[in-house]
């Protein structure tokens, strides 16, 4: 946060924060956040007030706990914090969490510093389908919904004897690319493998499928940046879908024509 004097203080990860570890609370949500990388401000405590929030990755996965959300920011300008909402099968699209009772999902206000944060939602019911989304709140109190990033999925839960993280996104080089980008990817167990691209309206521009795909690691999946008509798109930020069973990653990637 910015001093009175204009200078800079960064909080570190909270005691709270979620991990994979063996440290297990009894907590009815587990969340955090962790800055990861990039530009600090500069001397005088200025960062580039042109940059928006950006929200380069979204992901839901099942876990023993409940559904677990992880999200990274690339910059933030005046990021008050953060609101997740809900739909199911019988809900409609309703606030679970925010910054104004989850001190931790409070944003980092002005910074290009890459954030990675953390929620876990406890309260789902096994079988059902969840969508979830993010929304950001500024300092004057205008919320911004990031409504590409919008992500699904059944509710399965593995259990504590199941290891977690079927998919493993490695590597998705290079980006920005032209004209070829390449996924590399480890599945931990034989699984459906759904891949789909999408344009920043939210429109399906390429996909990909193969049924009962075996365990390994470092398989690689290429996408030329055309559509599935093969006629060349235009370059631009697309988003990429990958899901294995019940757990979905969402990666960012840029095409330069």
């Amino acid at each position: 946060m910015q001093n009175d004097d204009g200078s800079w203080t960064w909080s570190g990860t909270p005691s709270t924060a979620f991990t994979d570890g063996s440290g297990d609370q009894t907590m009815s949500h587990y969340y955090g956040y962790n800055i990861t990388s990039g530009v600090s401000p500069d001397a005088s405590g200025n960062v580039d007030q042109s940059l928006p929030v950006e929200l380069s990755a979204f992901s839901a996965y099942s876990s023993s706990k409940g559904v677990k959300l992880t999200w990274t920011t690339d910059s933030e300008i005046e990021n008050h914090g953060f609101i997740i909402l809900r739909k199911s099968d019988v809900k409609a699209w309703a606030e679970i969490a925010s910054f104004t009772k989850y001190l931790e999902l409070e944003g980092q206000g002005s910074t290009t510093e890459a954030t990675d944060y953390y929620f876990v939602d406890s309260q789902v019911k096994e079988g059902w389908s969840y969508s979830y989304q993010l929304a950001d709140v500024d300092y004057q109190g205008k919320k911004t919904y990031h409504k590409d990033h919008i992500q699904s999925i059944t509710y399965v839960n593995p259990g504590k004897d199941t290891k977690p993280g079927v998919l493993k996104v490695v590597k998705l080089y290079p980006n920005p690319f032209n004209p070829t980008v390449t996924l590399t990817y480890d599945l931990a167990e034989m699984n459906d493998l759904y891949v789909s691209i999408y344009n920043l309206a939210g429109e399906q521009v390429w996909n990909h499928a193969k049924g009962n795909h075996p365990a390994g690691q470092d398989y690689t999946l290429s996408w030329n940046g055309n559509d599935m008509t093969n006629a060349p798109l235009p370059s631009g930020i697309y988003l990429v879908n990958i899901q294995a069973g019940t757990q979905i990653k969402s990666e960012k990637v840029t095409l330069l024509r």
